[in-house]
C-alpha cells in the first residue's frame, strides 16, 4: 500500500515540477530525490500518514482547480473557434458570389469590346425614350434583333444602368450599325 502511495506521490510531484501544481512540500521533494520506491518508513520516518494523506488532498484540489481553469480556457477558445468558422464560412459565400458576379461581368464586356470597336466608328442618331419602351425593344425596333442590345447599352452605359432599365424622357444615341432601319416613331434628334 504504501508502495503505491509513494507512486501516487511521485506522480503528483512530477506533475508539480511540470508547473502544473504549486508544490509546499519541502519532505515529498526529499523523498523523491532517490527513486528507489522502498518502504516509505525506512527512508523519511518522520512522515506520517496523516501527512502523506494531507499531501495527496492538497495536491488532488491543486490539480481539480488547474483542470477547471484549463476546461474553462478550452471551452471559451472552442467557442471562439466556432465563431471564427462561422464567419469565415459567411465570409466566403460572399467573396464566391462576389467572384460570380465579376466572372459573369467579365464575359459580358468580352462579348461587348468588339461591339464597342464598332461603335467607337460608327455615327448615331439621338431619341428620347417614350411611351415605357425598353433596351430590348429599341433593339428590334432599329436592328430587328433583341440581342443588339448590346450596342444600344454600350453607346449609353453612362445613362443606362446595369440594370438595362429606361424611362420616359431619358435622351439615348443609336448607333448606326447594319442592319439599321430609322424608326419615324421617336424623334431624331441628330
Amino acid at each position: 500500500m504504501k508502495k503505491l502511495l509513494i507512486l501516487l506521490i511521485f506522480s503528483i510531484y512530477t506533475i508539480a515540477n511540470e508547473g502544473l501544481i504549486e508544490d509546499n512540500c519541502t519532505n515529498c521533494k526529499a523523498i523523491f530525490s532517490n527513486t528507489n520506491t522502498e518502504d516509505i518508513s525506512t527512508k523519511s520516518p518522520h512522515i506520517s500518514n496523516e501527512e502523506i494523506g494531507d499531501i495527496l488532498k492538497n495536491a488532488l484540489k491543486k490539480i481539480r482547480l488547474y483542470k477547471k481553469r484549463k476546461n474553462s480556457e478550452i471551452e471559451r477558445i472552442n467557442s471562439r473557434l466556432e465563431s471564427i468558422k462561422l464567419e469565415f464560412r459567411e465570409y466566403k459565400i460572399e467573396k464566391e458570389r462576389e467572384i460570380k458576379n465579376l466572372k459573369s461581368e467579365l464575359a459580358i464586356y468580352k462579348k461587348l469590346s468588339k461591339s464597342q470597336k464598332e461603335l467607337a466608328t460608327s455615327t448615331w442618331i439621338k431619341i428620347v425614350v417614350e411611351d415605357g419602351v425598353d433596351i430590348f425593344q429599341l433593339a428590334i425596333r432599329y436592328y430587328g434583333d433583341r440581342n443588339k442590345y448590346k450596342q444600344i447599352y454600350l453607346a449609353n452605359k453612362d445613362i443606362i444602368g446595369d440594370d438595362l432599365q429606361l424611362t420616359d424622357g431619358m435622351s439615348l444615341k443609336i448607333p448606326i450599325i447594319e442592319p439599321f432601319k430609322e424608326q419615324p416613331m421617336f424623334i431624331n434628334m441628330d
